[in-house]
C-alpha cells in the first residue's frame, strides 16, 4: 500500500477500489467473466477512472456500490446454498452481516452526520469480532445449520 501511494500518488481510497474491484471479479468467476467481457471492461475502466480521477465524495459513494455487490454475491451464495441443500452456512451469514456492516459504515461517512465517529467506532469494534469468527472458522468448517424444509 505504502509503495502504491508513493510510486502513483495514490490515495488510500484510490488503492481500496482497485482491490474491491479485484475481489468481486473473483467472487464472479470465470465462466461469469467470460460470459459477461464486455461488462468486465466496462467494470475495470469505471473502478480505475473513479480511483484515480474522481473526487473523495465519489469514491465514497463507489466504494459503497461496490460493498453492495459483495453483499448481493453472497446474499445469493448463501440463499442458494439455503435452497438447495436445506442447510444455513453460518460463515456466509456472517459475512453478509459484515457487508452489511461496511455498507453502513460507507453510507454514514459519505453522509457526514455528527455521530458518524462514534458510530465508525462501534461498526469497527464489530468489525474486529466478525474478524476473530473468520479467523477461526472458513466456509468449510464453519456451523452450519440443518433446515427441515424440504419434505
Amino acid at each position: 500500500m505504502v509503495i502504491l501511494n508513493k510510486t502513483l500518488h495514490a490515495q488510500p481510497e484510490s488503492v481500496y477500489i482497485i482491490f474491491i474491484a479485484m475481489a468481486i471479479l473473483s467472487l464472479l468467476g470465470l465462466n461469469a467473466i467470460k460470459k459477461n467481457i464486455a461488462l468486465i471492461i466496462v467494470f475495470i475502466a469505471a473502478s480505475i477512472l473513479i480511483a484515480f480521477y474522481a473526487s473523495k465524495r465519489y469514491m465514497e459513494v463507489y466504494l459503497t456500490l461496490l460493498h453492495l455487490m459483495i453483499f448481493t454475491i453472497f446474499l445469493s451464495k448463501t440463499l442458494l446454498d439455503t435452497y438447495k441443500d436445506d442447510i444455513i452456512n453460518v460463515f456466509y451469514f456472517v459475512f453478509c452481516v459484515y457487508e452489511i456492516s461496511i455498507i453502513m459504515k460507507e453510507i454514514i461517512l459519505a453522509i457526514n452526520i455528527r455521530t458518524s465517529i462514534i458510530f465508525f467506532y462501534i461498526t469497527s469494534a464489530f468489525e474486529i469480532l466478525i474478524g476473530i469468527y473468520f479467523i477461526l472458522y472458513n466456509e468449510k468448517n464453519g456451523l452450519k445449520i440443518k433446515l427441515n424444509l424440504k419434505k
